[in-house]
């Protein structure tokens, strides 16, 4: 994915002053500020502790009470002279946090956010999450305690979700859906990165299925031509899917459960879809 950032100074000739006042109990929806003001809000970080987010043409800073100013971002040219702020405990600690969209993606669809967490040790704003891409807003689910982002990417959207361990972020799921067909590919990953679960759903989080369509359909070790192995399923065999390849998703990952379990590789176009309102791309009959 191509991002597109700009970080050319703008020369503010006119200042006019825009206050506000949020807390983390406020609704978390992200608001968008020009930069051709200065745009000052005060924020409720707990009930004893305010600070004051400033945001204008150069930079965006944050003062707690009695403390120096701390810089968080300088801002560039961007998008119709204007960028998101979100206000959110996006932690799960009771304290207000900040996200920042600091730049678009080449379509000019999305945004990537940067996330502070705010650390009460240090009465700092600390950079918790890089590059959350999303086309509007940061999504929290609070009783998951997890935060996430979708983003358009060409004709898949694509998604990533951050859970927490000892108080540090780390992926817990990446998803990727192709518009159009009602299907979403996901990867669950553990705090160490590895990837535990590969699965494909619909948008009910049910496994999607398929049958062969062509009287045999030969499966392969890995997602090319070369990789062509003697196993192959016949028509009306039943598979579970578990991820794609390649740019149209024209692989296949599939399992079988025949007299053994088979998990390999086969063309996409040689399944039909058994999962209600889901379209296997490039299917062709056979």
């Amino acid at each position: 994915m191509m991002k597109t950032l700009c970080l050319n100074m703008l020369q503010a000739t006119l200042c006019l002053c825009v206050v506000s006042t949020i807390g983390f109990s406020a609704t978390p929806a992200a608001k968008f500020y020009p930069l051709n003001q200065t745009n000052t809000i005060d924020l409720s970080i707990s009930p004893k502790l305010k600070a004051q987010l400033v945001l204008n043409a150069e930079r965006v800073t944050v003062q707690c009470q009695g403390k120096n100013i701390q810089v968080l971002t300088k801002v560039g040219n961007l998008p119709e002279g204007q960028f998101p702020v979100q206000i959110d405990d996006f932690n799960f600690d009771g304290l207000t946090d900040v996200a920042v969209g600091e730049s678009t993606g080449s379509s000019g669809l999305n945004w990537f956010y940067v996330v502070y967490f705010f650390n009460p040790k240090t009465s700092l704003f600390e950079k918790g999450i890089e590059d959350l891409g999303t086309g509007s807003e940061i999504e929290t689910t609070p009783n998951q305690k997890e935060i996430s982002g979708h983003s358009k990417d060409g004709s898949f959207m694509t998604g990533v979700s951050y859970r927490f361990q000892n108080d540090s972020p780390y992926i817990a799921l990446e998803s990727v859906e192709l518009q159009g067909s009602a299907l979403v590919a996901k990867a669950y990953k553990d705090p160490a990165g590895k990837i535990v679960q590969t699965i494909v759903t619909d948008y009910d989080n049910k496994q999607v299925k398929a049958k062969v369509l062509p009287a045999k359909a030969f499966l392969y070790d890995s997602p090319q031509e070369s990789a062509k192995t003697k196993a192959y399923v016949i028509k009306d065999d039943q598979v579970a899917l578990h991820k794609f390849s390649g740019s149209d998703w024209g692989w296949a990952f599939v399992e079988y459960k025949g007299s053994k379990t088979i998990d390999r590789w086969m063309h996409t176009n040689e399944l039909q879809s058994l999962t209600p309102d889901t379209e296997l791309p490039g299917r062709v009959e056979k």
